[in-house]
C-alpha cells in the first residue's frame, strides 16, 4: 500500500488497466488457441471421418454397379459394352480408394483397407474371366462363375467396406467425443481464466479504490467539519501522489482559514492592530480583510473625532461620509444625520437655556417633536413652568414682604425637585436569519432595551457558534459597561465626583468608550467643581473673584453666567450699602430728637434683618442651584441664570421694604417686630430644613 500511496493516480490507473488488458489478452489468446484446436479437430472430423464415410458409401454403390454390369454383360452377352462400363467404374473406384486411403489414421483401418483391396483385386480377376467367358459365348460358365466365386468374393468386399465404414463411424464418434471434451476443457479453462481475471480485477479495483476513496473520504469529512465551522481537523497525509498534495493543500488552507478566523475574532473584540499581508498578487482574502480593517479604523477615527468634538463643545462638527464606501458610508452618513436630528432640538434647548440663564424666560415650546426629543421639549416646558412658578412665588413673597406679611409662604406642591432621566434604546437587529440568528436578534433587542440577558449556553456550529461567542462577549462587555455606569451613577448620587471606571477591564473600542466617559467626566467635573466652589462661597456670603480660565462650548456659557452672577452680587452689595445708609440718614432726618434716635436704631435693626433676609434668600436659592448641579450637568446651565435673577429680585424687594420702613416710620415698630419674628423663624428653617424646603422658605 505504501507503493500505491507514493504512486501518482495516472500511473496507478494506467497500470491497473494494463494488467486487466493483459489478462484479457491472455484470455483471448487462450480462447483463440482452443478455438483453433477445435477447428482443426472439426476439420479432421470432417475430412478424415465424414468425407471417407461418404466415399465408402459411394464405393459401395460403385461396387454394386460393378456387379450389376457383370450380370448384365452375362445376360446380354455384350462383353465389350459392359466391359467398358466396368472399366469406367473401376477407374472411379480407384480414385475413391486413393482418396480414402489418405484418410486412414489407424493401423486397424490400414489392415482393413488392405483386406478390402485384396478382395477387390480378386473380384476384378473374377470379373475379367466373366467378360472373357461372355466374349467367348460361354455365358453359362460365366453365370456360374458370377454366382459362385463372384458372389463369395463380392460378399467379402461388401463386408470389408462395411468394416471400414464401421471403423470410420467409431473413429468419428471418438473424435467427436474428444472434440466435446476439448471444448468442455477449453470452456472450463476460459471460465477459470475469466474468474481469475475478474477476481484480479476486483482486487486491483478494490485496492485502487481504497487507495483513492479512503483519503478522499477523509478529505470530504474534513470539508464537512469545516462547513460546520470546525477548523481543528487536519489530514496529515504522508502520501506523495495527487491526493497527498491535495491533503497538504487542504491542511494549509485550514491553517490559513484558522488564522483568518483568529483575526476576525480580534476584530470582533475591537482589536484592529493586526496587519493583513497579501500572500501573492492573486490573493483576494487578505486584501479584503485589510480593507475591512482600514474601513473600521476610519470609522473608529471618525467616532473618536466626534467624541473629541463633543467633549470640546463643537456640536457642529461632522464626519466626512465621502471618505467611506458602501454601507460604511451609510453608517457615517446615518451618524451625521442622527447628530443633525439631535443637534436641532439641542440648539433649541441651548437657546432656551441661554435665555433662562440671562433671566429672559422664553415662552413654552409649541413645535412638534418625536420620541425623546418630545421628552426634551416637555422637560424644557416644565423648566419654563418651574422657573415662572419660582418667579411668581418670588414676586408673591416680595409683595408680601412690602406689605409686611412675612408669614406668607409659596406652595411647594406646585414645584418639582427631580428631573427625569431618559434612556433611549436601539431597535431590533436582522430578523431575516432563522434558527440561531433569531436568538441573536432577541438578545440584541433585549440589550437595546437595557435588559441584559444571561449568556447563551446552547450549542451551535460553525459561524453560528462564532455569533454566539460574540454575543456572549457582547453580554460580558455590556454587563461590564452597565456595572461601571451603575458604579459611576451611585458615585455621582453620593457626590463622589472623583470616582472613575477602570478602562483596562474592557477591550477594543469598549475600552475607548469607558476611557471616553472618564475623559468626559474629567472634562465636565472640572468646571462643575469650580461652579460648586463658587456657589458654596456665594451661599456663605463670600463673593469670589471673576473666573479667568478658558472653557469651551457650554462650559464657557456657565463661566460667563457665574461671572455675571459675581459681578451682579458685587453691584448689589454696593447698592445695598448705599440704600441702607440713605434710608438710615433719611430716618434720622425726619424723626429727630429721641424719636429720631429710636427710628434710627429701628432702621439699623431693620437693615440688619434685611441683610439676614438677603443672606437667607441667597443661601436658599444657591442651595437649589447646587443640588441640580450634583445631579446632572445640564441642569446647572438651565437654572443658574434664573436663580440669580430671582435672587436679584428678592434683594431689590428687601431694599424696597427698607425704603418703606424709612418712609413710613409709624409702621416701623410693628413691622420690625414681625420681621424680627419672621426672620428668626426663617433662619431656624434655613438651618434645619432640607434643600427643597429651603427653596420654599426662601
Amino acid at each position: 500500500m505504501r507503493f500505491l500511496d507514493n504512486t501518482k493516480i495516472g500511473p496507478k490507473l494506467i497500470g491497473a488497466f494494463l494488467v486487466v488488458a493483459a489478462l484479457l489478452v491472455g484470455m483471448g489468446f487462450l480462447a483463440s488457441n482452443k478455438i483453433h484446436a477445435l477447428d482443426e479437430a472439426d476439420t479432421k472430423l470432417y475430412e478424415k471421418m465424414t468425407v471417407p464415410l461418404g466415399e465408402i458409401g459411394e464405393s459401395m454403390q460403385l461396387f454394386q454397379r460393378l456387379r450389376v454390369n457383370a450380370r448384365d454383360a452375362i445376360m446380354t452377352g455384350d462383353a465389350d459394352k459392359f466391359g467398358a462400363r466396368i472399366a469406367d467404374i473401376n477407374a472411379k473406384q480407384a480414385k475413391i480408394e486413393e482418396s480414402f486411403q489418405k484418410t486412414i489414421l489407424t493401423d486397424t483401418g490400414k489392415e482393413a483397407f488392405k483386406k478390402y483391396k485384396d478382395a477387390t483385386l480378386r473380384y476384378d480377376r473374377v470379373t475379367g474371366r466373366i467378360l472373357e467367358l461372355v466374349g467367348a459365348g460361354r455365358t453359362k460358365e460365366a453365370e456360374t462363375l458370377l454366382r459362385g466365386e463372384g458372389f463369395k468374393i463380392g460378399e467379402e468386399v461388401t463386408a470389408e467396406l462395411e468394416s471400414l465404414q464401421s471403423q470410420k463411424i467409431t473413429l468419428a464418434k471418438k473424435t467427436s467425443d474428444d472434440n466435446t471434451v476439448m471444448a468442455d476443457g477449453a470452456s472450463r479453462l476460459i471460465y477459470i481464466f475469466m474468474g481469475i481475471a475478474v477476481l484480479f480485477s476486483i482486487v486491483v479495483g478494490w485496492v485502487l479504490t481504497q487507495s483513492i476513496t479512503k483519503p478522499l473520504t477523509q478529505g470530504v469529512d474534513m470539508m464537512k467539519e469545516m462547513a460546520k465551522g470546525h477548523l481543528s481537523t487536519r489530514l496529515k497525509m504522508e502520501r506523495t501522489d495527487e491526493i497527498g498534495d491535495l491533503a497538504r493543500a487542504m491542511d494549509g488552507f485550514t491553517d490559513n482559514l484558522q488564522t483568518i478566523v483568529g483575526g476576525l475574532q480580534e476584530i470582533a473584540k475591537g482589536d484592529l492592530s493586526r496587519e493583513w499581508v497579501a500572500a501573492d498578487a492573486q490573493d483576494e482574502i487578505n486584501p479584503a480583510l485589510k480593507q475591512v480593517r482600514t474601513n473600521l479604523q476610519a470609522l473608529v477615527a471618525d467616532a473618536a473625532m466626534l467624541n473629541q468634538a463633543a467633549v470640546e463643545g463643537k456640536l457642529a462638527t461632522r464626519a466626512d461620509a465621502a471618505k467611506h464606501q458602501g454601507d460604511y458610508r451609510k453608517i457615517v452618513q446615518g451618524v451625521n444625520d442622527c447628530l443633525d436630528a439631535v443637534i436641532g432640538p439641542l440648539n433649541v434647548a441651548a437657546g432656551y437655556v441661554d435665555r433662562i440663564s440671562k433671566g429672559d424666560i422664553p415662552p413654552k415650546i409649541t413645535d412638534k417633536y418625536n420620541g425623546d426629543f418630545n421628552e426634551i421639549k416637555n422637560n424644557l416646558n416644565q423648566c419654563v413652568d418651574a422657573v415662572n412658578g419660582l418667579v411668581a412665588d418670588a414676586n408673591l413673597l416680595s409683595v408680601a414682604a412690602v406689605e409686611g406679611k412675612l408669614a406668607t409662604r409659596a406652595d411647594a406642591t406646585k414645584h418639582q425637585g427631580d428631573f427625569r432621566k431618559i434612556v433611549q434604546g436601539v431597535n431590533d437587529c436582522l430578523d431575516a436569519v432563522i434558527g440561531p440568528l433569531n436568538v441573536a436578534a432577541g438578545y440584541v433587542d433585549r440589550i437595546s432595551k437595557g435588559d441584559i440577558p444571561p449568556k447563551i449556553t446552547d450549542k451551535y456550529n460553525g459561524d453560528f457558534n462564532e455569533i454566539k461567542n460574540n454575543l456572549n462577549q457582547c453580554v460580558d462587555a455590556v454587563n461590564a459597561l452597565v456595572s461601571d455606569a451603575a458604579m459611576l451613577s451611585v458615585a455621582a448620587v453620593e457626590g463622589k465626583l472623583a470616582t472613575r471606571a477602570d478602562a483596562t477591564k474592557h477591550q477594543g473600542d469598549f475600552r475607548k468608550i469607558v476611557q471616553g466617559v472618564d475623559d468626559c467626566l474629567d472634562a465636565v467635573i472640572g468646571p462643575l467643581n469650580v461652579t460648586a466652589d463658587y456657589v458654596d462661597k456665594i451661599s456663605k456670603g463670600v463673593i469670589p473673584p471673576i473666573i479667568t480660565d478658558n472653557y469651551n462650548g457650554d462650559f464657557n456659557i456657565i463661566k460667563n453666567n457665574l461671572n455675571n452672577m459675581v459681578k451682579m452680587m458685587s453691584d448689589l452689595l454696593a447698592q445695598t450699602d448705599i440704600i441702607i445708609k440713605g434710608a438710615a440718614d433719611a430716618a434720622t432726618g425726619i424723626a429727630g430728637g429721641l424719636g429720631f434716635s429710636i427710628f434710627a436704631r429701628s432702621a439699623e435693626s431693620t437693615s440688619g434683618r434685611t441683610a439676614s433676609i438677603i443672606t437667607e434668600a441667597s443661601n436658599g436659592f444657591f442651595s437649589v442651584a447646587s443640588q441640580p448641579a450634583r445631579l446632572a450637568n445640564s441642569v446647572l446651565s438651565w437654572s443658574s441664570a434664573p436663580l440669580v435673577r430671582m435672587t436679584r429680585a428678592c434683594w431689590w424687594k428687601a431694599f424696597f421694604l427698607i425704603s418703606s420702613h424709612s418712609l413710613y416710620p409709624e409702621r416701623s415698630g410693628k413691622s420690625a417686630l414681625r420681621m424680627s419674628r419672621s426672620g428668626s423663624k426663617s433662619r431656624s428653617r434655613a438651618i434645619t430644613a432640607s434643600p427643597s424646603a429651603s427653596v420654599n422658605t426662601s
